[in-house]
């Protein structure tokens, strides 16, 4: 019978092991893929303004890569639970992404004052 315990202590230990292992190659996975597809986004958008240097932007332009960043945020936001265990998330990430984009909206009258 204590043959049997040692055992399941055994097992037990390195169940927990092998979850910590888990938990640190998750957490390096989230952040590479993160990473990547953080470089990809600004390699696509400093192509385009290299190629679209010497045109000058529409409104209607301007308005449709708005509706495509901002949809992003709000994709990202909606689905970090998938990847995010803390109930607070979300709405941590939503005040902050909004709190950015009011202080970009307001650099702009900064901006257009200077």
């Amino acid at each position: 019978m204590s043959k049997i315990k040692v055992i399941s202590a055994d097992v037990h230990r390195i169940t927990k092991h092998l979850e910590e292992k888990v938990k640190k190659l998750e957490s390096t996975t989230v952040w590479v893929t993160t990473i990547g597809i953080l470089s990809l986004v600004i390699a696509f958008d400093l192509l385009m303004a290299i190629l679209r240097r010497n045109k000058e932007t529409t409104v209607t332009e301007s308005a449709i890569w708005t509706v495509i960043y901002v949809s992003a945020a709000i994709a990202f936001g909606i689905l970090m639970p998938n990847w995010v265990d803390s109930p607070t998330a979300r709405p941590e990430f939503f005040a902050g992404w909004l709190t950015e984009y009011a202080l970009s909206v307001d650099n702009i009258f900064v901006f257009v004052i200077i």
